[in-house]
């Protein structure tokens, strides 16, 4: 005799499992629909500004130093010392606040050797070089300074720069003008795309400020003799530009 399973209870097992492919089938649709209709994805609009401040400088920034070279040590050191200390006295003269103003920014002792083509390198002599890096608030005073510092006995004089004694005032000017521009950018991009911008989301300052740039100048030797003061050199003070970056995001109304 065959066995064979009741057609009731195989109708009945069929059921069961469409009913739970269907049930899988609805549940992944329902899913489906629920990602594609996720809440919360907000649209927004990303542009950079860029501001620019053009100021005339009010500070200005130069090196003097004095170099010297002598068999005995002690007698170079103290030439160097003694140029310096009236490069310092010049300076304090003709109005600069020495004590804020005037700051050393290298000493160096270096051994000289002759180097014979057979035989051993031979000490001559030392150099000695002081340099002090110095301010100028009142910058029409530049010009005058560079001269007196080279009739005190400065024989190195270079890295002038100008600059703004409160850059951050300048900056914010710069930021401010940065922050419509990018309005601006972004309207027009909406405009464009016929859309609306909304409410500011987040904003980036992306600003770096470069340093004073420096001005090649050439001095001369210092003075030796007569009673005859040396030209100030003339010095041109140009413009000086600051300008911001920021990155803006805005929502799309």
């Amino acid at each position: 005799m065959r066995n064979s399973t009741p057609r009731p209870l195989l109708m009945v097992s069929t059921a069961i499992v469409g009913a739970l492919i269907a049930a899988i089938t609805l549940g992944n649709v329902v899913s489906a629909q629920t990602t594609a209709v996720a809440p919360g994805a907000s649209r927004t609009i990303a542009v950079t500004g860029t501001g620019t401040v053009t100021l005339a400088p009010d500070t200005a920034y130069f090196s003097a130093g004095v170099t010297d070279m002598n068999a005995d040590i002690t007698a170079v050191q103290n030439s160097v010392n003694t140029k310096t200390t009236a490069i310092i006295e010049a300076l304090r003269l003709g109005g600069v606040d020495v004590t804020k103003d005037a700051k050393t920014s290298g000493y160096s002792v270096q051994p000289q050797y002759n180097y014979p083509q057979n035989g051993s390198p031979m000490l001559t002599g030392y150099r000695v070089t002081n340099s002090v890096n110095v301010t100028v608030r009142d910058i029409n005073k530049a010009g005058q300074l560079l001269s007196v510092v080279t009739q005190a006995g400065a024989n190195q004089v270079g890295s002038v720069s100008f600059g703004l004694a409160d850059p951050e005032a300048a900056n914010s000017m710069a930021r401010e003008q940065a922050v419509l521009n990018a309005r601006s950018r972004a309207e027009t991009l909406a405009k464009a795309s016929g859309i609306a911008i909304g409410a500011v989301m987040t904003v980036d300052d992306q600003s770096n400020t470069p340093p004073p740039r420096p001005v090649a100048f050439a001095a001369a030797s210092s003075a030796s003799g007569g009673s005859n003061a040396a030209v100030a050199p003339p010095i041109q003070t140009g413009e000086t530009s600051v300008t911001a970056t920021v990155r803006v995001t805005y929502t799309i109304a």
